[in-house]
């Protein structure tokens, strides 16, 4: 009966702590496949944590994101060819929350509470096994955590935003990838009540466009003012970075489309007229073409049209009725990719 018993608590601690793949993806050379692994099952003492709902969902009160996320603790590197999987060193009991390669494929940027417990922070190490991870963020407030970060196309920085001065005041900073500096912040003065949200870095990895209340623009390297582009969120970089194309609330529920130098510069030109741009629940019905010389957007009467970036002409409709703007039930506006020719495919009735 003891040995059932102990047999037993074997298998219940084993059935706890079994490690299941969470996600993999392949390196940009498809020579590397890096692995995520998670528990099956959650700790007491995480499923004790403080909770609230909201809509139907779970969340936690501290992180602001779902209540009892699955629990990765697990990360290594497997070579396609050969199938050797190279483990990358972490506690035993700690957590990943994402990972990522760099452009070039060297190196792999993960967030984790990998010195402190439940303090998570943001670390680079490269999948040649050469060197120990380095952490990038710089020292956190207690109660602070590192929440996102985005890669730089050029792969040389990191942009992350966290409550890292001041606990539950979300800023953002710019770090090298290879940890080489420290770490920059980003962000100007925060009004009060305000964090920094959405934020994305131009294709040529120059600058960092962020919403706080208004849209702001500021180089990656820091060392300047932000400058305040337009009181928008639903914005998008030109392919070649030169400029971004926003909509902006005019009042009375009209919305209209500008466009503007990504370093600030000129004011704005207007690309639609009357302010009559179609919104969606989920964001705005525009995109930009592949050699930035053009916007396609939708207008409430139905119609997609199209006008250059920079307002040097008057816009031209290009559809021929029943344009559908969002998904069934306004959620989310529809895709309107542009090819590379130019053509701006579109949904109708």
């Amino acid at each position: 009966r003891n040995e059932c018993r102990s047999c037993s608590e074997t298998m219940q601690l084993d059935v706890i702590s079994a490690l299941l793949l969470e996600r993999l993806f392949f390196s940009l050379d498809c020579f590397l496949l890096p692995l995520l692994y998670f528990l099956l099952l959650l700790f007491c003492q995480q499923l004790a944590r403080p909770m609230f709902r909201l809509a139907g969902s779970r969340l936690d009160p501290r992180t602001n994101g779902p209540h009892g996320p699955r629990r990765i603790v697990g990360l290594s590197i497997t070579t396609i060819a050969d199938g050797s999987e190279r483990r990358i060193e972490l506690p035993p009991d700690a957590n990943v929350s994402g990972a990522s390669w760099s452009p070039d494929g060297a190196r792999v940027v993960y967030v984790a509470d990998q010195d402190s417990d439940e303090v998570f922070e943001l670390y680079s190490v490269p999948i040649d096994g050469s060197a120990s991870p380095v952490k990038l963020s710089g020292p956190l407030v207690a109660g602070g955590d590192v929440r996102g970060y985005l890669i730089s196309p050029t792969g040389d920085r990191v942009v992350y935003h966290a409550d890292q001065a001041v606990d539950e005041k979300v800023e953002l900073y710019s770090v090298p990838l290879d940890g080489s500096a420290s770490p920059v912040k980003l962000n100007g003065p925060l009004i009060a009540g305000i964090d920094v949200g959405a934020y994305q870095i131009t294709p040529d990895g120059g600058r960092v466009l962020y919403f706080a209340k208004a849209l702001y623009s500021v180089p990656i390297l820091g060392g300047a003012n932000p400058t305040n582009l337009a009181l928008s969120g639903d914005f998008e970089i030109s392919p070649d970075s030169s400029r971004v194309v926003y909509a902006q609330k005019l009042g009375g529920g009209l919305y209209g489309l500008f466009s503007r130098a990504g370093t600030g510069g000129p004011l704005a030109v207007r690309l639609d007229t009357g302010g009559n741009v179609a919104l969606c629940a989920g964001g705005m019905t525009f995109a930009i073409s592949p050699d930035s010389s053009r916007v396609a957007f939708l207008e409430i009467d139905g119609e997609l049209y199209g006008a250059p970036i920079d307002g040097s002409a008057a816009r031209v409709q290009l559809s021929a009725g029943g344009v559908r703007a969002c998904a069934e039930g306004g959620a989310f506006p529809l895709a309107l990719p542009i090819s590379a020719d130019g053509r701006a495919l579109y949904f109708a009735d």
